[in-house]
C-alpha cells in the first residue's frame, strides 16, 4: 500500500511537470515574494523541480529497461510485441512492472538523488522567454524617449540619458565623455525606469536588450568596470543602443553599442549633478595579490598625503575586496566629503583625512598674487576671438599648440596655461562640454569662445584648466 501511495504521489508530481504553463509576462524575478504569497518565479521553480524529478524518473526507467528489456512506460500491447508474451499475460504484467519500478524508487540512493535534483532546481533561475522580454519592453515604453532622432531613456522625472550617436544633440544639460552620455532636461514629467542595484545582482542573472517587439538579444554580464572611463561588458553584442533590462523589468544599464553598457550605479551618479563630477583624491590605485595599493599620485600636487606604494587598509572604516569597490567609493563621494584613509606605509599604519576634490575645485586656478592681478584682470575681459579656426591665431590666444593627436606641443611661458601647470605632452580631451577627437574639431571649438574649461589627461590623470 505504501508503495502504491508513493507511486500515486509521484504520478501527481509528474502530472504537474507535464502541464505547459507560461512563465512569462515579465514576472520571473529570482527569490521574489510579495505580501507573503509566492509569485510566478517560485511557481516556476516548482515546475522546474518537477521536471527534474521527471528526468530522474526517466533515467532510472531507462536503466531498468536495459536490464529487463522493457519498462513500465510500455503498454500491454508493446510488452507483448517486445517479449512475445500473450496479450493476456502482458496485461497482467504491466501493473507489476509499475510496482517494481516504484519499489526501485524507494531505495535510499534514489531518494537522495531526487532530493539533490529538487534542491538544485530550486536554486536554478528559470530562463526568461520572449514573452518576458516583450512584457518588460512594453512596461518600460513610457520611459523611452526620442531626443532629436536619438533614443533616450528617462532616468529621473525630468532627466533623460541619451547615448552619443551619429545625430548630434544640441540642447543638453551636460555631456559626460567618460560614459558617452548626454543629460537632457525634459519640459514634461516623465516615467523613469526603476533601476536595479548592481551590487546586489549576480553575473549569472539574465539581462536583455529589446529594440523592437520579438527582436531581443540577451545573456549575462561578463565583467564590471574597474575604473572611470571603463564600461561594464555583456556576454553578447547589441546592435545599437537601448535599455539593458533584468527579468524583473528593472534598468540594469544603457547599452552604448557592441558589448558595452553604462551600468545603473553610474547612471544614478550621472543624474545627481548638472556638471560632470566625480570624486577625486589625487591618486590612482591598483590591485596586486589581493591587496590595494597607491599606483601613482596627481602630477599637479593633489593627493600629497598619499604616496606610491601605500597599501589601502580601509576608507571611512570600510574595507574593500576589489579595485572597483575602492574606486567607486571615491568616484561617487559627495562634493566636499572628507574621507578617512587607513594605510600601511612600510611597517607603519597611518590614519589621515583626505578631502575629495570636485571638478569645480579642480577647474579653478589658485588666487592670483598682487603681481598677477593686472594680468588676470586683463584676461578676464572679453577678448577678440578669431572668426576662423586658423591654428596660429587660436593657439596664440590660449598659449598652447597641439599636434594632430591633440597632444600639447608647446606652452607659452607667459600664458595662463603655463602658470596653471599645463605641460608639453598633456593631451586635450574635452573643450567646454564637448569631447574632441581631432585637431580640426578642437580648433573650431576653441575659436568660438575665449573662456572655456579644457580637460587634459596626463599619465592616467584627468584635470581641468579654466582658460580665461
Amino acid at each position: 500500500m505504501k508503495r502504491a501511495a508513493f507511486s500515486r504521489r509521484l504520478d501527481a508530481v509528474l502530472g504537474l511537470a507535464r502541464v505547459n504553463l507560461p512563465l512569462g509576462r515579465g514576472r520571473i524575478c529570482a527569490a521574489y515574494k510579495q505580501n507573503g504569497s509566492v509569485n510566478s518565479a517560485t511557481f516556476a521553480s516548482q515546475i522546474c523541480a518537477a521536471r527534474a524529478v521527471k528526468s530522474a524518473v526517466n533515467l532510472s526507467s531507462n536503466s531498468r529497461a536495459r536490464s529487463v528489456k522493457y519498462d513500465a512506460s510500455l503498454n500491454p500491447r508493446e510488452i507483448s510485441q517486445k517479449t512475445g508474451l500473450s496479450a493476456k499475460i502482458a496485461t497482467n504484467l504491466a501493473p507489476n512492472l509499475t510496482a517494481n519500478l516504484a519499489r526501485k524508487f524507494c531505495s535510499p540512493v534514489f531518494v537522495v538523488f531526487v532530493i539533490c535534483a529538487f534542491a538544485a532546481s530550486l536554486r536554478a533561475e528559470p530562463r526568461p522567454t520572449q514573452d518576458d522580454f516583450n512584457a518588460c519592453f512594453e512596461k518600460n515604453l513610457p520611459a523611452m524617449v526620442n531626443v532629436a532622432g536619438n533614443g533616450g531613456i528617462a532616468i529621473a522625472p525630468n532627466l533623460i540619458a541619451v547615448p552619443k550617436g551619429e545625430i548630434p544633440v544640441k540642447n543638453y544639460v551636460k555631456f559626460d565623455p567618460y560614459l558617452g552620455l548626454y543629460l537632457v532636461a525634459s519640459d514634461v514629467k516623465l516615467e523613469p525606469m526603476k533601476m536595479s542595484d548592481d551590487n546586489a545582482t549576480k553575473k549569472s542573472d539574465w539581462v536583455s536588450v529589446t529594440r523592437d517587439l520579438n527582436v531581443t538579444v540577451y545573456g549575462h554580464v561578463k565583467s564590471q568596470a574597474q575604473a572611470l572611463g571603463e564600461l561594464d561588458v555583456l556576454t553578447f553584442d547589441v546592435n545599437g543602443t537601448g535599455a539593458v533590462l533584468s527579468p524583473c523589468c528593472k534598468l540594469r544599464g544603457i547599452a552604448v553599442g557592441g558589448d558595452k553598457f553604462v551600468p545603473s550605479r553610474y547612471l544614478r551618479h550621472f543624474a545627481a549633478y548638472k556638471d560632470v563630477y566625480y570624486g577625486d583624491v589625487g591618486a590612482v590605485f591598483e590591485e596586486k595579490d589581493g591587496k590595494l595599493y597607491v599606483k601613482s599620485v596627481d602630477p599637479l600636487g593633489r593627493g600629497a598625503a598619499l604616496m606610491v606604494g601605500d597599501e589601502i587598509l580601509s576608507v571611512n572604516g570600510e574595507k574593500f575586496e576589489s579595485l572597483r569597490e575602492l574606486n567607486e567609493r571615491i568616484l561617487f563621494a559627495k562634493k566636499g566629503e572628507r574621507l578617512k584613509f587607513e594605510i600601511k606605509r612600510g611597517d607603519e599604519v597611518l590614519k589621515f583625512g583626505v578631502a575629495v576634490s570636485d571638478d569645480a575645485a579642480k577647474k579653478e586656478q589658485k588666487a592670483p598674487t598682487k603681481a598677477d592681478k593686472k594680468a588676470v584682470s586683463s584676461d578676464a575681459k572679453p577678448q577678440s576671438i578669431p572668426q576662423s579656426s586658423d591654428a596660429e591665431s587660436v593657439q596664440k590666444l590660449y598659449g598652447i599648440t597641439f599636434d594632430e593627436k591633440l597632444t600639447v606641443k608647446s606652452v607659452d611661458a607667459s600664458s595662463g596655461a603655463a602658470k596653471f601647470g599645463v605641460r608639453v605632452g598633456d593631451k586635450l580631451i574635452q573643450v567646454g562640454q564637448k569631447a574632441v577627437s581631432s585637431r580640426k574639431e578642437a580648433l573650431s571649438l576653441l575659436a568660438k569662445s575665449g573662456g572655456q574649461n579644457l580637460l587634459f589627461r596626463r599619465n592616467g590623470f584627468d584635470f581641468f584648466y579654466n582658460a580665461r
